[in-house]
């Protein structure tokens, strides 16, 4: 039996885990769900190495949701990549993205 305040945290952070996925969705394509149709293109992940990307001047992710890419800028640390995703994400105002 599990303590009831572990599931409704798990639960909460079930549902934290939905909405942020949400979010990078939004931020890479301009769509929070799934078109019933799917995507065209498809997504995709690029990753860009900083030393040897000239124009990349920013440790801050890069969406072009014309062709729905996310680039994202290799970091040292986890913790660097997720402070950088986590401020990228909640100053995006664009598309409806809150």
């Amino acid at each position: 039996m599990k303590n009831e305040s572990l599931t409704g945290l798990e639960e909460h952070e079930d549902q934290e885990g939905i909405q942020k996925l949400e979010t990078i969705l939004a931020f890479a394509t301009g769509a929070s769900t799934v078109p019933p149709i799917g995507f065209s293109p498809q997504p995709s992940i690029e990753f860009l190495h900083l030393e040897h990307d000239a124009e990349i001047n920013s440790k801050l992710p890069i969406a072009n949701t014309c062709i729905n890419c996310l680039k994202l800028p290799l970091h040292t640390t986890y913790r660097d990549f997720q402070e950088n995703m986590d401020f990228a994400l909640g100053n995006t105002h664009g598309f409806g993205i809150k």
